[in-house]
């Protein structure tokens, strides 16, 4: 019997939309249970840590972002051919996520903001993000880690859709990694999913 899947998170992209993207690239449907930030406080209480996205599985729990992440990689077939693949699918996600997290996403002051924001990608992402673009140029293959689809393209299409939207001439210096990009927005169930999801918040 297939199990069934319910995903607790924001009516925003963040930290939700990758898991939402993975079960499309499955075609697995899912219960997509997204909440106001008015409901947070009564929400907070529910979940196991007191944080989203949950996922739960016939019922049971299952938190944080990576680990959700990987447990639908892994039973889906996106966690790469071989264990050596899949290290290098956690790599990208990781150093992707360490410079992103440096991003002021709570930064009050929009002037203050954009200027930390402009300091992060200039002395934090671009420079992890070309070295990415070096790299997969070098290899000449259609995905990041090997011949098919993982998880790890799937986080960089989604940074660079919003990357194209919010700042295109940042990512003027990664032709490779926006042609995976559009090649990642193609693939069978991702693009029906990204023609038809809803317009949220990054």
């Amino acid at each position: 019997m297939s199990e069934k899947y319910k995903l607790t998170y924001f009516d925003a992209y963040g930290k939700g939309e990758i898991i939402r993207i993975l079960f499309a690239a499955a075609k697995v449907e899912f219960e997509d249970h997204r909440f106001k930030v008015e409901e947070w406080p009564k929400i907070s209480k529910e979940m196991p840590f007191g944080v989203v996205p949950v996922l739960f599985i016939d019922g049971q729990p299952l938190s944080q972002s990576g680990a959700i992440m990987r447990y639908i990689a892994s039973k889906y077939g996106f966690a790469g051919a071989d264990q050596k693949e899949a290290a290098y699918c956690e790599m990208i996600v990781s150093q992707l996520d360490d410079v992103f997290t440096k991003l002021p996403w709570f930064e009050p002051d929009p002037k203050i903001k954009e200027e930390k924001t402009e300091a992060v990608w200039k002395e934090s992402i671009l420079p992890s993000m070309q070295k990415m673009e070096d790299y997969f140029k070098e290899k000449k293959r259609d995905y990041f880690t090997g011949e098919k689809l993982t998880y790890c393209d799937v986080v960089m299409m989604h940074i660079l859709i919003q990357a194209q939207i919010d700042c295109p001439q940042r990512i003027k210096t990664l032709p490779t990694l926006c042609a995976l990009r559009d090649r990642v927005k193609e693939v069978d169930g991702v693009k029906e999913y990204l023609a038809t999801r809803k317009v949220c918040p990054a």
